[in-house]
């Protein structure tokens, strides 16, 4: 991801026509680390250069659509905020004439604190957090003419602190007395789940265990457990925000006849290797949780019993 090009030592760039590569040494960075490089350029005909800068950054931005008023005054809104949350400048040239291959070497330090890099794109919004690195070659002229190239460093959050997670949530089985919902049916009793988990950081590949207690003091049998790790993008846009959720692993558990209690269920959710890391910055951030959920009735959506670990879980890369 750090290269501008394919390949590092591109066997092309002494072919091309005025080209210019970024090469970043390394593959990852955390916070706070340096990040070298160089600059890499042939040029095949003489060019007047004022000057060539490096500019690293970071950058969090998101992009949603919603929809407005109502009736015939019905409409789509775009949204879209961008934040640049840290910027740095190096000169690497100064003025003159270029002919034939040249490599300046740059070199630059994260600062400290900064979140990791994330990137989501789907039908109902677009962010992400990067950390671009471009060089800008200025050539002398009346519209103040640029050669630009582009590259970007990937940057993986700092560990943060592991901690046990526990808690645990009563809700009323309200079931209606038709082949529907009807909250103004009596209540069928109370289900309760209890999970904790040994640890709310980990790494992919990795399998959450989860310890899990029952009681179903309801009339009703639970027919099976929904044990699911759900990824939230969260986007916040022009003072709006929008929140999607993403299942990304899920395992089923036992059902419970009615009146009955299950302790010390342990099971293992796993964590798929393919997934990024958990991110937080202003216009968009990425968190994970864990869904625990008593399906009493699959045709009855709101007969289920939800336990959520909100914000919880977080994986290092």
């Amino acid at each position: 991801m750090g290269n501008s090009n394919s390949t590092r030592n591109n066997p092309n760039l002494d072919k091309a026509e005025n080209s210019v590569f970024i090469e970043i040494k390394g593959n990852s960075f955390h916070p706070g680390d340096l990040v070298t490089g160089a600059i890499l350029m042939n040029f095949k005909s003489p060019i007047e250069v004022t000057h060539i800068v490096v500019e690293s950054s970071g950058v969090d931005q998101a992009s949603f659509s919603s929809q407005v008023g109502s009736g015939d005054n019905k409409r789509t809104v775009n949204r879209y905020s961008r934040n640049p949350f840290f910027s740095n400048e190096i000169k690497v040239a100064s003025e003159g004439t270029m002919s034939g291959q040249y490599s300046f070497p740059f070199s630059f330090k994260l600062p400290t604190g900064i979140p990791g890099s994330y990137e989501y794109a789907s039908a109902s919004g677009d962010a992400n957090i990067v950390y671009p690195v471009k060089c800008t070659i200025h050539v002398p002229g009346t519209f103040n003419r640029k050669i630009e190239e582009k590259a970007y460093v990937h940057v993986i959050q700092s560990p943060r602190e592991s901690k046990a997670l526990h808690d645990m949530t009563t809700s009323e089985v309200n079931m209606g007395c038709c082949c529907c919902y009807c909250r103004y049916c009596p209540s069928n009793g109370t289900v309760q789940i209890e999970t904790t988990s040994e640890r709310n950081v980990y790494n992919t590949g990795e399998s959450i265990n989860l310890n899990i207690n029952i009681k179903n003091e309801s009339v009703r049998d639970i027919k099976k457990l929904f044990i699911g790790l759900v990824s939230v993008s969260k986007l916040r846009a022009e003072g709006h925000s929008r929140h999607i959720p993403d299942l990304v692993s899920k395992i089923e558990g036992p059902g419970l006849r009615a009146k009955q209690a299950l302790e010390g269920l342990t099971v293992a959710l796993p964590i798929p290797s393919d997934i990024q890391q958990s991110s937080s910055a202003y216009h968009a951030r990425h968190i994970y949780k864990i869904h625990v959920i008593s399906v009493i009735d699959p045709l009855l959506p709101r007969s289920q019993v939800k336990l959520q670990f909100y914000q919880l879980t977080g994986f290092q890369l």
